[in-house]
């Protein structure tokens, strides 16, 4: 029997690459596991002297890095939130229900951090 681990948003992950979603039908997974899978192996770039800033420890960045597309995919409604759980996750980002886990948690941290940094403006450059 594959060994299998627990990761946000009610995701399975087995050891042999097979992935089960709780609570989302056979035919939901098969249809959106593209997706899901395909963000979940996707790292961001975490500013790490914001993250040090924060306060957050080495696991907490490595779980951004590793699982922050994902978040994003969801939030922005690239992903399906197929179980419970991700739709709270998504509820939560958007404030409309208060985190309950710790995901959700560094989540809203980071992002509200990444929203007050200064963003890089174009200049139009005269001829």
């Amino acid at each position: 029997m594959a060994q299998t681990s627990k990761i946000p948003g009610g995701v399975e992950r087995r050891s042999r690459s097979r992935a089960t979603l709780e609570g989302a039908t056979e035919a939901e997974f098969e249809l959106h596991k593209g997706s899901h899978r395909h963000l979940l192996s996707r790292r961001i770039d975490v500013d790490r002297a914001l993250a040090r800033r924060l306060g957050l420890n080495a696991e907490q960045i490595e779980h951004l890095a590793h699982y922050g597309a994902w978040y994003e995919g969801l939030c922005a409604g690239e992903l399906a939130p197929l179980t419970a759980l991700q739709r709270h996750f998504i509820d939560a980002h958007y404030g409309r229900v208060p985190a309950q886990d710790e995901h959700e948690r560094l989540w809203q941290l980071w992002c509200e951090a990444r929203s007050t940094r200064p963003r890089r403006r174009a200049v139009a450059i005269a001829a």
